[in-house]
């Protein structure tokens, strides 16, 4: 066959339209969204559940193009997708709609780390920390290394809680403002350290939880996170 009826045949394959390929990532999507609200089945599916904003945003572009080329059956389709993907963020956008009960509020300022225990750089986090001048410290993987390294933050941060740890699962909390009581708690069928502490600031009482999940890596340890959550919960509650 001559080469220019071999470029003739290829050019002349019918190219996916905007509105072919829109219609064939909504598939996609209304599956992905799906499968996302049966976390607790598997922690593949739970994986699926962080992106509830990018299939949000997706779900109201394919709104755009199924409208544009008129398609009614495909548009509702798609305006009843991007509600379900926005319903669990409205919360966060638009608020729950309860009113505090004390309208005064308490500003606290609050750093978190993940230190890594075999991480050493332990100059960036303190240069980290003189920037932010956080009230609140929270640090997770600390072991005695870290804790070695941070003493020089007593001097700002007189309040201290450690329980270090050389498995990943160690934690540190520093505060400026006043620890009025707090407690190690072990949440979770492991019995990781965690750490609650009652602080007293601007007159009133704040209650802080820190805890480090364990990374759902596996489905055990997805159901070991989990109980951790929900046991963290019920104590918040």
């Amino acid at each position: 066959m001559p080469y220019s009826k071999v470029l003739s045949l290829f050019f002349s394959i019918p190219r996916f339209s905007l509105l072919n390929y829109t219609i064939l990532c909504f598939i996609c999507l209304a599956f992905v969204s799906l499968a996302s609200c049966y976390g607790e089945v598997h922690f593949y599916l739970e994986l699926l559940s962080h992106f509830k904003l990018q299939y949000f945003l997706l779900s109201v572009f394919s709104l755009f193009v199924f409208l544009i080329y008129k398609k009614k059956i495909l548009s509702t389709f798609s305006l009843l997708l991007a509600l379900a993907n926005f319903y669990p963020l409205y919360p966060f956008w638009l608020g729950d709609g309860h009113e505090p009960e004390d309208r005064e509020s308490v500003k606290v300022k609050i750093l978190l780390s993940n230190v890594l225990s075999s991480n050493t750089q332990y100059s960036a986090l303190l240069e980290l920390i003189e920037l932010e001048s956080p009230d609140i410290l929270v640090l997770q993987e600390v072991d005695q290394s870290w804790l070695k390294q941070l003493n020089i933050l007593s001097e700002h941060y007189p309040h201290r809680i450690a329980k270090p740890r050389e498995d990943n699962f160690g934690i540190a909390f520093y505060s400026k403002v006043p620890v009025a009581d707090y407690d190690v708690m072990y949440w979770g069928e492991l019995g990781l350290p965690s750490i609650r502490a009652d602080l007293r600031t601007g007159g009133k009482l704040i209650t802080v939880a820190a805890t480090h999940p364990v990374p759902p890596i596996n489905q055990q340890a997805f159901n070991y996170r989990n109980g951790q959550l929900l046991e963290l919960a019920d104590y918040l509650a």
